[in-house]
This record gives structure tokens, sequence and C-alpha cells, in this order.
């Protein structure tokens, strides 16, 4: 048997210990595990890396929106923001003592039932998907001034300094992270995320999703509420992107208005759409790739690193229209049509269909 086979689909598989495994998957395995020791490679990277790590949380929860939901979004900053702003209240203004992980599941909850009744409230008005968008992004403006003015609050322009080290742990037995300890923290809320959401995207619940993205009426004619559903995911999205905030806040110990803004909420559509939409793996790579370019490119080119940056990212959204993960459905694409070629050589050559 060969170690690789090509199937007629034009799926090249590997047979790993008596396995036949996709290149995809062989792909993603040889990642995590990269991931897994980066920080021992490349110990100053550590950092940046952690920060990516929580925006690949936060893109994967736009990604189920707007990938598999089919709900474009241009202000999930907002729920990020929000959840930033109650991880960085409680734990300054000592809301939970010793439960911080209670802290991080308030700051994903609340966005999400923020952003469930929010969507339900505005998807059961029939509201075209495109004045929804537009509104998500006044409602990520709204929060980004809210934040500035009320200073009493949120600290206004300075924002909320002094955020500690999110403590793992349940009164004095928890365990303060560090730098290393907060990198595999964020790897397995990412993985963990990235899981969660492939199951229920494999779920009844995910068919019913995907079925009203591609076609609402048709869903609709099946019985499907389809209120329900974009509503749903819309609260899931939304509780990814309050997860995400509140973990930032306490790994950069610092938050600002600029949280809840459009920038934000500009760069994970970017993120999104660089790695691919609709993959969850293109979630998984669109921020890592994008920030450590941001790093290099900010290193060697001290003022214009972000137009560079910008035509980098035109080119491969150009290039790569279904972004980076299109490069392996692109070769396989390839790979059935010189199978179908070949195929049809025998044919012609001996009279009979191989």
């Amino acid at each position: 048997m060969s170690f690789v086979q090509q199937k007629g689909d034009g799926t090249v598989t590997l047979t790993l210990f008596g396995w036949d495994v996709s290149v995809p998957t062989v792909l993603k395995l040889v990642g995590l595990l990269l991931l897994l020791v980066v920080p021992y490679i490349m110990g100053s990277y550590t950092y940046l890396l952690t920060t990516a790590l929580i925006y690949v949380v936060f893109a994967l929860g736009l990604d189920f929106v707007w990938g598999y939901g089919g709900i474009m979004s241009f202000g999930q900053a907002a729920f990020f923001g929000l959840g930033a702003y109650i991880a960085g209240k409680a734990f300054t203004e000592g809301w939970i003592p010793g439960f911080d992980i209670g802290v991080i599941l308030l700051a994903m909850i609340v966005p999400g039932l923020f952003g469930l009744v929010l969507a339900g409230a505005l998807f059961y008005q029939r509201m075209d998907p495109l004045n929804f968008a537009v509104l998500t992004l006044v409602l990520a403006a709204i929060g980004e001034q809210a934040a500035t003015s009320l200073t009493g609050i949120t600290g206004g322009s300075n924002g909320i300094v002094g955020i500690p080290n999110l403590v793992l742990g349940v009164g004095g037995m928890g365990v303060e992270l560090g730098q290393l300890q907060y990198y595999y923290f964020a790897l397995f809320l990412a993985v963990g995320g990235y899981l969660l959401a492939w199951r229920m995207l494999r779920s009844r619940f995910g068919t019913a999703l995907v079925s009203i993205r591609e076609n609402e009426t048709k869903a609709r004619a099946l019985g499907y509420n389809v209120e329900l559903y974009k509503s749903l995911a819309f609260g899931i999205g939304c509780a990814f992107a309050g997860l995400a905030g509140g973990v930032y806040a306490t790994h950069v110990g610092f938050i600002s208005p600029t949280v809840l803004g459009f920038v934000l909420s500009t760069q994970v559509v970017i993120w999104v759409l660089i790695g691919g939409k609709g993959t969850l793996t293109g979630a998984f790579i669109g921020p890592i790739l994008i920030q450590l370019l941001e790093q290099e490119l900010s290193e060697a080119l001290l003022f214009s690193w972000q137009l560079v940056l910008a035509l980098v990212l035109v080119v491969m959204v150009i290039a790569l229209p279904g972004g980076l993960v299109s490069i392996y459905s692109r070769f396989k694409r390839r790979m059935r049509a010189r199978t179908a070629t070949n195929a049809s050589d025998i044919e012609d050559a001996d009279g009979v269909k191989s």
C-alpha cells in the first residue's frame, strides 16, 4: 500500500500508522504541534502569539456568524469590548473575589445574551441583512463613544488600567498565570473554541444554519424557524467575542475605548477573509498570520509598514478570494481534473473506460 494515495475526487491521503488521514488533517496536526512548542523555539514571540490566539477566539465567533450563518456584522468589536470592560471592572473592583474564571464566564455570557436579544428583536422584524450589518457598525461606534464619555464607569479615554493577571483556581488555591501560562491558556481556548464550533456545525443546528444561509426562503418553507436559528447563531458569535475580550483585558492589563470600535471590528473581518470565510481553519490562521506580519513589517518599515501591510492584504484577497485555506481546494480540483484526464486517455486508447 502506498504511503500517499489519491482518491477519485482528488483528495490526497497519507497512511499513518495504518490510518488514512487527509492532508488538511495532517497540516492541522502539524500546526498544533508547532503552536505547542513555539514558546520554546521563539520565546520572544510568546506575548504576540498569545494575543493572536485570543484574537483567534474572536475570529471564530465572527466566522460562525458570517461564514456559516450568512449574517454579516461590522460591529463585533462592540461585544469584544463589552466582555473586556466587564472583566476590567470586575477584576479592578473585586466583583467576584477568588473566582476569576467566574468573571471570564460573565464576560462571555453577558455579550452573548445581549447579542441574542438584539438579533432576535431585529430578525423577527425581518430586518434586511444589509441594514443589520450597518446597525452593528453603528452599535460599535456608539459603544466606543459611550466608553469615552462615561468616565466615571469606563475611565474615559484613559481606559481601565492595572487589570491583574488571571488566576486559575478558587479562593486562595489559585495559580496566577505568567506569560507562558497565558500562552497555553489562550491556546486551550482557541483549540477548544474551534472544536466547539466544529461540533455545533455538524449538529442538526449547524445543518439548519447552513441551509438557511444557502436559501433562506427554501429553509423557511421546510419549516425552519429562520429567525430563531439566526438569533442563536449571532448570540453564540457574540459569546465568543465576549470571551476573547475578557481574556484580552487580563492579558494586556489595560483596555481603552478602542476595543469597542470600528478599527477592531474591521480587523476581525480582514482576519476571517484572509484565512478563509466559512472554514473555521481560516479563522485560526488569519489572526496569527496577520499579527506576525504586523510585527515583522513594523520593525522593518518604521513609518510605512501599515501601507505595505494593506497592499499585501489587498493582493492576497485578489489572488485568493477564498482565503489561504482555498489553496488546498485549488490543488484538489487540479488533481481531480488530472485524474479525469488520465481516465479519458485510457478510454480513448483501449476503448474501455477505466
